[in-house]
């Protein structure tokens, strides 16, 4: 599922490019918050759901950490300021 979410082929690369301008264009066009806010629950709803699956302990903050690191690579495998190759991911 994890693979799914980050940035390791061309397609997902575009997809994510996509959606990091989405959420930029939220911070300054109210229009695209409910979007984004939408997005960030929906992923947090899924991740909470498959780790109480698999029995971790605090599901909660370890979706949450799932989220930033998939917003990390995904941020550093779409922009110049560094290139981290699907292996590594």
């Amino acid at each position: 599922m994890l693979e799914e979410l980050v940035p390791l082929d061309d397609g997902r690369s575009r997809e994510a490019v996509i959606l990091m301008e989405v959420i930029t264009a939220a911070r300054i066009n109210p229009a695209f918050a409910p979007v984004t806010s939408r997005m960030a629950a929906d992923l947090d709803t899924v991740l909470v759901e498959a780790l109480n699956m698999m029995r971790v302990k605090q599901p909660e903050m370890e979706a949450a950490r799932l989220a930033a690191l998939i917003a990390g690579l995904s941020l550093n495998v779409t922009t110049p300021h560094g290139k981290v190759d699907p292996e590594t991911i």
